[in-house]
């Protein structure tokens, strides 16, 4: 007779958290024990600040307007096996939309008072961000302004370019194929 008892990541962990995998097989009257795995666990997100450009330099400058109430959707590529038609398509790609690791659609975010948006509980793969209703006022400023600098990397804009009209969303901005594996990805900023 074989039996197995197997500790798993238990149901309500938090962010931080750690727990231990173990197994331990019976066979017969012998006990076989498994390496213990120590894992943490990691709330994957995306997040970012929509702001206006005021001086046109691609970069977020410390007293330059954060812009609130811009409706902010994450999308993935478009999988014709979940269904048959793509729930949006910007620029000829063809997108779905998201479910979190409990398997709940994602909602729109809109961004505060200090323009930042951040979707929670992203499963890894690869997703689009798509600012919708943006102003009339605005174009999309300068992309990777920061270059391969860190600091001025997290304050550029990652906005690729703004498509206008004929769409149900008004203007919209959108980041392209930000790829989520082990750890979440902050400063997917937008500057308008």
């Amino acid at each position: 007779t074989i039996t197995a008892d197997i500790t798993a990541m238990p149901n309500g962990s938090d962010n931080g958290d750690y727990y231990v995998n173990e197994a331990i097989v019976t066979v017969g009257d012998n006990l076989i024990y498994s390496n213990l795995v120590v894992t943490q666990v990691t709330n994957l997100f995306i997040s970012g600040t929509v702001w206006e450009d005021e001086d046109a330099d691609g970069m977020i400058g410390p007293v330059e307007t954060r812009i609130p109430e811009i409706r902010v959707n994450l999308y993935q590529p478009f999988n014709n096996k979940n269904h048959n038609t793509p729930d949006a398509t910007y620029g000829g790609t063809q997108l779905d939309r998201v479910y979190d690791t409990n398997g709940d659609l994602m909602s729109p975010v809109i961004t505060g008072t200090d323009g930042t948006f951040s979707f929670e509980d992203v499963p890894a793969g690869t997703y689009y961000i798509v600012a919708e209703y943006i102003d009339d006022e605005y174009t999309v400023t300068r992309k990777k302004a920061g270059g391969s600098d860190p600091v001025d990397g997290a304050r550029d804009s990652e906005a690729e370019t703004s498509f206008v009209g004929n769409n149900e969303f008004g203007n919209i901005a959108w980041i392209r194929q930000i790829t989520v594996s082990n750890a979440g990805v902050p400063n997917q900023n937008i500057g308008l």
